[in-house]
């Protein structure tokens, strides 16, 4: 990971704001860790039900990061 967002620009697409990666990065601010998790979407599972699984398993993963993660001095 890096701590400088790899974005795109206006000569990419007109709306390269709006793509997944560089609204996430223009929304967040410096208190945020700014993310954007990608899934395949010409997949078998590439479903209304199969990405909100995914999403779904993040939140978990994260709630369980969170929750065991030390605390910092």
């Amino acid at each position: 990971m890096s701590n400088r967002p790899k974005t795109t620009g206006a000569s990419y697409h007109p709306l390269w704001r709006n793509i997944s990666a560089n609204w996430v990065c223009m929304n967040g601010n410096p208190d945020t860790v700014s993310l954007c998790l990608e899934t395949i979407w010409n997949y078998e599972n590439s479903t209304t039900d199969g990405y909100r699984a995914v999403g779904r398993e993040l939140g978990r993963a994260t709630a369980e990061f969170v929750r065991t993660k030390p605390a910092r001095p």
